[in-house]
């Protein structure tokens, strides 16, 4: 597989108040996306993936791949569970349903040693055909990735890296030890792109390419073009953006974001809710002032 370069969306799941699936919903919003990233990220953590259950998370990715027949965009499954048997059952099902490649977070929640993370990541690269990212995004799983350790994954078959660490120097020292010619690094959030970029990262899994696609992306054309001005002025906008969001939950906002340009991706799944009325007012007059909807 070749080295995956441009955005990639890691696509919000679209739920009904009970929290199925709104299947119906799904098309509108990958042809919303479509015209300006290069793939999707199905069951990340911007789409809930976590709090899935094992059969949703297959539906969804099925839901996905059908819809790509026309799209032909990448599509990446991301597999990462709290056990190893579901991992692989994961890997398997996307294997057979049209992914171009998985990704895996280290399995949560009880503290594993290096060794079982090892035989772990072992089980699900001997159990599938397709290239095993790992995603590695220490915030959320509570656990670094040592040097060492991200080392010996790679020796294992881990083509590539989703960072979703946002250090940099973490980042510049893991591509010091194995060359860029040896494994794919992508950046995980667009906060850091512009940075990532300097330093030869080419591929970007953007959350707000959600609800904003179109302007990740021109962050990016600008970045391969070497427009720094427009840069600048891109990335500007994008930091507001974010920490606009921030103030308020990022996942109900981009629910509510999408809602307002128009596009209905139904709810993010509970615990998560919908948003106040007179937060959804503010979040909208501060996108229109500066024109970004």
């Amino acid at each position: 597989m070749e080295h995956i370069k441009g955005i990639v969306t890691p696509l919000l799941t679209p739920f009904l108040p009970n929290g199925d699936i709104a299947e119906s919903l799904l098309p509108s919003f990958l042809n919303f996306l479509a015209p300006h990233v290069n793939g999707f990220f199905v069951c990340g953590s911007f789409g809930s993936g976590m709090m899935m259950e094992i059969p949703q998370r297959k539906r969804i990715l099925e839901l996905v791949s059908a819809q790509n027949v026309e799209l032909h965009r990448l599509v990446i499954a991301h597999v990462g569970t709290t056990s190893t048997v579901s991992t692989i059952d994961l890997a398997q099902h996307a294997q057979q349903h049209g992914a171009h490649a998985l990704a895996a977070v280290l399995p949560y929640y009880y503290p594993h040693t290096e060794n079982a993370i090892l035989n772990h990541f072992r089980s699900l690269l001997e159990n599938t055909d397709l290239p095993v990212y790992l995603y590695d995004y220490p915030s959320y799983i509570h656990r670094d990735i040592s040097l060492e350790l991200f080392e010996q994954l790679v020796e294992l078959g881990v083509c590539g890296v989703k960072d979703t660490s946002g250090k940099l120097d973490a980042m510049q020292e893991r591509m010091q030890s194995i060359s860029p010619t040896g494994c794919d690094y992508l950046v995980g959030t667009e906060a850091i792109l512009v940075p990532a970029y300097e330093i030869g990262i080419r591929g970007c899994i953007s959350g707000l390419s959600n609800v904003l696609p179109e302007l990740v992306s021109a962050l990016f054309e600008a970045l391969e073009a070497g427009l720094q001005e427009e840069v600048l002025h891109i990335q500007t906008v994008i930091f507001f953006v974010r920490q606009l969001m921030r103030r308020y939950s990022k996942m109900e906002a981009s629910y509510a974001i999408l809602k307002m340009r128009g596009v209905d991706c139904g709810l993010p799944r509970a615990p998560f809710g919908a948003m106040r009325e007179s937060d959804l007012t503010h979040i909208k007059q501060e996108l229109i002032a500066k024109q970004i909807i």
